[in-house]
């Protein structure tokens, strides 16, 4: 019997210089070119047993997409707490909600690893397309096991193998060539697969584990929208490492990179997306 796999630690993930790249990403982060964080936060709401459950945790919550999605849901049912290290992201994510007319949500400067809840807090708890990018993911997961109910759910939403490729690879192959360094998997691919979700949520000691996967694809309408899109997401984290002097020239060599890519419909992004969820035992 093989063994499963293990997630691995990134080192270059540290939570003041993620803190601080999100909220410089903040202002775009609801753009559209960046659909595909609001398709897995609708995905993963949808997934999620809302209408059992008073309060709920939003785990690195960003600008709100999922958090705003489940007080919808719930209505005057219940609440959401949501948290994350980014106050750039709170602060948008706050004023989201206030468009929205959401007043059954609490938005709170945390992180995902070290919760400052009570045990068996929470009814359902869960993290729409931000895991990968957390340093020590076991660990942060044993932190929500430790937070949900007995019977509680905890759910995350993933992205699989082949999400915004060739893009991607074109993007970190021009960065190496820049002598930035980029560890292998990078943040995007560390949970890309059923394989490795199922392990997550088995090790962290969640039974009735489930894992759902959907696609969607769309267009972008030129190569300065997958610009936008890497400057305005965790895409841009090896872009800041960049020595600033050769910013403009990168750019302008990863644009005629995308560009070639470009149909009369633009360029097309496909996105599966992963949604994986488990019980805590009685």
């Amino acid at each position: 019997m093989t063994n499963p796999p293990s997630i691995q630690q990134n080192p270059i993930i540290q939570p003041t210089v993620v803190a601080a790249s999100f909220s410089r990403a903040a202002s775009g982060y609801d753009g559209e070119p960046l659909r595909f964080l609001r398709e897995s936060a609708k995905f993963l709401v949808a997934s999620l047993p809302l209408h059992i459950s008073k309060q709920v945790l939003d785990i690195a919550t960003g600008t709100g997409k999922a958090a705003i999605l489940a007080a919808q849901a719930m209505q005057t049912n219940g609440a959401v707490l949501a948290v994350d290290i980014a106050e750039g992201m709170l602060q948008q994510a706050k004023a989201n909600a206030a468009q929205a007319g959401m007043k059954n949500i609490q938005f709170i400067h945390a992180s995902a690893d070290d919760l400052m809840f009570d045990d068996n807090q929470f009814d359902c708890v869960f993290c729409s397309s931000g895991i990968y990018i957390l340093r020590d993911i076991p660990k942060s997961v044993n932190e929500w096991v430790r937070v949900v109910k007995p019977q509680g759910t905890v759910a995350f939403s993933a992205f699989g193998e082949g999400i915004l490729e060739p893009m991607m690879a074109m993007y970190e192959s021009l960065l190496r060539d820049y002598g930035v360094e980029i560890i292998s998997p990078t943040p995007l691919y560390r949970l890309n697969t059923q394989e490795l979700c199922e392990s997550v949520l088995n090790d962290a000691g969640l039974v009735n584990v489930n894992i759902q996967i959907a696609y969607r694809n769309y267009h972008i309408s030129s190569a300065e929208e997958w610009i936008a899109l890497v400057k305005s997401s965790g895409f841009r984290f090896p872009l800041e490492r960049l020595d600033k002097k050769y910013m403009d020239q990168f750019i302008a060599a990863h644009k005629a990179q995308i560009s070639q890519l470009a149909t009369e419909k633009g360029i097309h992004l496909q996105v599966p997306i992963i949604v994986a969820s488990g019980q805590k035992p009685i």
